[in-house]
């Protein structure tokens, strides 16, 4: 007979869920799996806690897709693969792939887009998280959108904090390159 406790630490949890613990610990700040405190700020967790975590509760696999700019230092492109992990994980979303790459207006250059792409046509996961649809596909996204709902993956646009006004400058930028090269 297997003896059930009523509440588990920290470290009990992490093994059976098999994550770190710090995963808990972002998951208890974030609301994906909150703990309860002893009155000295330990972390338990209930039983039926760990069981609906285990089970997944509906757990939605997703994708991640970012294309940075060219001036992104490496904190802002990490920062915005924490902030959509952390969405995920907040929406009960397992991250299955994360594509990052430089953006570039022509398909030809953006490998990781055509990869993804065909990790999303084998895999088919429910969502596809992006945080800027103008970078995800310059042109054409409805078609996009549509193709990869008649495949079964929703698109969902995670709104950072720069999106519209970068996308103008990288329009404008790009206008002004052609305008440089032809002269």
């Amino acid at each position: 007979m297997i003896y059930l406790k009523d509440f588990y630490t920290i470290g009990e949890t992490a093994k059976i869920l098999n994550v770190h613990r710090t995963t808990l610990q972002r998951w208890d700040r974030t609301g994906v799996l909150k703990s309860y405190r002893l009155p000295s700020g330990r972390r338990r967790y209930s039983h039926q806690q760990i069981q609906d975590a285990l089970v997944g509760n509906g757990l939605k696999e997703c994708f991640i897709y970012i294309s940075f700019r060219e001036q992104d230092n490496y904190s802002d492109v990490s920062e915005k693969i924490t902030s959509l992990k952390d969405y995920a994980l907040k929406k009960k979303y397992e991250v299955k792939q994360i594509f990052v790459e430089k953006y570039g207006k022509c398909l030809k250059t953006r490998k990781k887009l055509r990869i993804m792409l065909k990790a999303l046509i084998m895999e088919k996961p429910k969502k596809l998280l992006i945080e800027n649809k103008k970078r995800f596909v310059h042109e054409g996204f409805e078609y996009v959108e549509e193709i990869l709902n008649c495949l079964g993956t929703e698109i969902e646009e995670i709104s950072l904090e720069d999106n519209v006004k970068d996308y103008e400058n990288d329009v404008i930028e790009g206008v002004n390159e052609k305008e440089m090269a032809v002269e």
